[in-house]
């Protein structure tokens, strides 16, 4: 029964610990374009931008080249994230 307890408990933090989660944050460096793609350092950590990520502003959703000016440093953030990818960021209020 107990190795049943433990393989159900590693089961549950396997899925879990790599699926996709909203985390709050503040940008540390404004987003840049290069070959890698769109980044973003928010918290001090660097994040790339995954090719069909959107940015949420205003209550719409906007592909990330027409808002990336919006996100600067100071600027508080909300992203929908998986490691250091990013699919969704929500800017919660401007520097």
């Amino acid at each position: 029964m107990k190795i049943l307890s433990l393989c159900l408990a590693a089961l549950i933090f396997a899925t879990t610990s790599w699926a996709v989660s909203w985390q709050q944050g503040k940008v540390t460096r404004t987003a840049w374009h290069d070959e890698g793609g769109y980044q973003v350092e928010i918290d001090h950590i660097r994040y790339v931008f995954m090719r069909d990520a959107k940015i949420l502003y205003q209550g719409a959703w906007h592909d990330v080249p027409d808002r990336l000016h919006l996100i600067r440093v100071g600027t508080s953030v909300r992203l929908q994230k998986q490691g250091f990818r990013i699919y969704a960021l929500e800017i919660i209020r401007g520097y």
